[in-house]
């Protein structure tokens, strides 16, 4: 019988059936299925692992950008949850981190380790003094390194939050104890001191930091601050410009470069920095400081008209600068303007006073970390600014000390009709008291 070629498959040195040559595709096709799948699994899976390792740096910023990439992949993996939820707690989004661990425990992840981090969340939201124990107690069960990092990172976190500054240093002597070569709880203690505003103390944690890291870039921008601050402006330039040279946009290195500029009298290349930043999309905190800034300069070269159209733009974007509306009036002054430039003379003072009587209440709280009547000070002063999330922060740890703080529920009524919660405004109004609030005159900084 005559053989049909089409019915053969030619491999050299042999003749295949089609019969055979179907099954042969069908594996190899198979085999090209399972393969993409695997490839797609593994390259997950590497994805996931680089993740950890970032967390495990303590670079939670790229992982959470390593977890963005793989958003729709992770959606209904128990470990790219997880780590989301790690991940987010420890940069500070306490909304998303808890929906990202109830969706690890949803689909599986190991509940012990979703507890933990919950406990955490939980801890450096605040609660830390009614979880101090059961985390003390985590670490001297003996966790692995990565988890008693996070328990120190976060009860530091939740001291630090709660102004409980002695069990705040203690807690960051033990993690720096055992971390000698760990740049944050250094960092993190300068935080604390400039709080308190111990500046030498900070600016030496600072460059312990330094020690550590050269190119720490928060730990140099933070430094030549605290040095600019001092006057120390050869110092503070030389800071600056390292923080430049890392990244050419960061808009509070070129705000810093032009202050060192300016006291230097060095006026044209401090203004060119200012306009520099102004093309930076800035916050309207930072662009408030450079208009003011130029206005200063403006005043200085008698420009009158050009200083008060800077500054009157800059006291718009940030109303709560002393120093701004003591600038403007002095320019509103010198071209008759007397009506107004008392209103900002009068503003300035106000200001000033809140301010320092502010910095008397953080001082006194620092001593006396349960006085809820101290908290709920600083809480009021900090809403009648504006800067409602900070101020809410501080009755917040009013009412934990005193669940019953009649002044501190009021605020918070006032907070959580300010950005329209009505339910969480009413029930502080019930424990408070009082009958519902008039709609709040106070301005909106959700910048806080």
């Amino acid at each position: 019988m005559a053989l049909d070629r089409r019915s053969w498959l030619w491999i050299p040195g042999r003749l295949w059936p089609s019969g055979r040559r179907a099954i042969l595709l069908a594996i190899l096709a198979g085999s090209l299925i399972l393969l993409a799948c695997l490839s797609g699994r593994m390259w997950h899976w590497y994805r996931l692992s680089a993740v950890d390792r970032a967390l495990r740096s303590g670079d939670w910023q790229s992982a959470i950008a390593m977890l963005e990439r793989t958003d729709q992949r992770g959606q209904n993996s128990a470990q790219w949850h997880y780590l989301a939820g790690r991940a987010y707690r420890r940069s500070g989004n306490a909304v998303l981190a808890e929906q990202h661990l109830a969706r690890a425990a949803e689909y599986g992840w190991n509940g012990e380790e979703v507890r933990l981090q919950q406990l955490l969340l939980q801890a450096q939201g605040g609660q830390i003094k009614s979880l101090e124990g059961q985390l003390a107690e985590r670490l001297q069960a003996g966790v692995d390194d990565t988890s008693a990092e996070e328990i120190y990172e976060s009860m530091a976190r939740g001291y630090l939050a709660s102004y409980h500054i002695a069990d705040a240093l203690k807690c960051l002597k033990f993690w720096g104890d055992w971390q000698p070569n760990n740049p944050l709880p250094h960092l993190w203690r300068a935080d604390l001191y400039q709080r308190i505003e111990k500046r030498e103390a900070a600016m030496e944690e600072y460059e312990q930091v330094l020690a550590l890291r050269p190119r720490h870039a928060e730990a140099s921008l933070k430094l030549a601050q605290l040095r600019l601050e001092l006057s120390d402006l050869t110092s503070a330039a030389g800071l600056f410009q390292a923080c430049l040279d890392q990244d050419s946009e960061n808009a509070e290195a070129l705000l810093g470069l032009a202050e060192c500029r300016a006291r230097q009298g060095l006026g044209d290349q401090s203004q060119a920095l200012l306009y520099d930043a102004l093309l930076l999309d800035l916050t309207p905190g930072k662009a408030a400081a450079a208009l003011a800034r130029l206005g200063q300069a403006a005043l200085e070269e008698r420009d009158d008209a050009r200083a008060i159209y800077f500054l009157e733009k800059s006291v718009a974007l940030d109303p709560r600068e002393a120093k701004s509306h003591l600038t403007l009036a002095s320019a509103l002054a010198t071209v008759g303007d007397d009506q107004e430039a008392q209103r900002h003379r009068n503003a300035a003072r106000e200001l000033t006073d809140q301010h320092t009587r502010l910095v008397s209440v953080t001082r006194r709280i620092a001593t006396e970390p349960n006085n809820a009547d101290l908290r709920c000070e600083a809480g009021l002063i900090l809403m009648k600014q504006g800067l409602l999330p900070a101020g809410a922060a501080w009755l917040k740890s009013a009412v934990q000390i005193d669940p019953n703080h009649q002044a501190a529920h009021r605020g918070l009524a006032e907070f959580y009709t300010r950005i329209g919660q009505p339910d969480q405004a009413r029930r502080h109004q019930q424990i408070a008291g009082q009958h519902p609030a008039p709609p709040s005159t106070l301005p909106v900084d959700e910048q806080g």
